[in-house]
């Protein structure tokens, strides 16, 4: 509406367009302010715990995220970032291409070759992406736990592989059952976990062991291309460091 003067009305387009700014700049801010709260309180709550049970003191009560979830979902939060969107995820999102050549090693198997439903594939340049993974799957087992009910799930070679899709909806608890194991006699060399499809009694423990084994853990969300992508990414990261 205008209000009269001309001066008035730029001044007011202005504004609306500096309050449209802020706010895409807050939406953006908002995972990460969320993720960085979350974070300082497991930071918080595990300081007070330690104190409270050096010195006798009833413990605080409350359930929170452990602090290495509550530090990959802070990571995680930051990654998406538009600056930081990688060249991975980008290649990660897109779809299989049928017209890929069958002589390409990177590519992923086409269903002519699979006995299994059609898979959602991830196709990329994985050896150029991915170095450190890809020389790291050649001593181990890399582990993907997700709730895929039933869903074939794939990743480009040299990781396909190597990976094994744990389904918590298709196998309960059991399905990590050996997990920590595994992870201790060194046979696993990387674990994406999908957190928000999962529940913490299946996540928890593997996070603890993989921690404790030194072996890198990435979060993958609800497990879609895009999410996987950026949990190898993060894996990748961990493992050159």
């Amino acid at each position: 509406m205008s209000s009269g003067s001309p001066l008035d009305d730029v001044l007011l387009g202005i504004e609306s367009a500096i309050h449209l700014r802020k706010r895409d700049v807050g939406g953006l801010l908002a995972p990460i302010e969320a993720a960085l709260a979350a974070y300082r309180l497991a930071a918080e709550t595990e300081a007070a715990r330690e104190y409270c049970a050096a010195h006798s003191l009833p413990a605080p009560r409350g359930a929170v995220l452990s602090r290495s979830l509550s530090a990959e979902r802070l990571a995680q939060a930051v990654a998406a970032l538009p600056e930081l969107a990688s060249a991975l995820s980008s290649a990660v999102s897109a779809p299989a291409s049928s017209e890929r050549s069958s002589t390409d090693p990177l590519a992923a198997p086409s269903s002519a070759h699979r006995s299994e439903p059609r898979a959602s594939a991830v196709p990329t340049c994985v050896a150029a992406a991915l170095p450190n993974l890809v020389r790291a799957v050649k001593n181990g087992r890399l582990v993907v736990i997700g709730a895929f009910a039933g869903r074939v799930r794939t990743l480009p070679e040299p990781l396909g592989t190597a990976t094994d899709f744990i389904d918590t909806a298709r196998d309960g608890v059991h399905a990590v059952g050996n997990l920590p194991q595994r992870l201790r006699q060194g046979r696993i060399v990387g674990v994406v976990i999908c957190d928000l499809a999962i529940s913490h009694q299946h996540s928890e423990p593997v996070v603890h062991a993989a921690r404790a084994a030194h072996v890198p853990v990435g979060f993958a969300g609800k497990g879609g291309n895009a999410a996987l992508a950026r949990a190898l990414e993060s894996l990748e990261a961990q493992l050159g460091g």
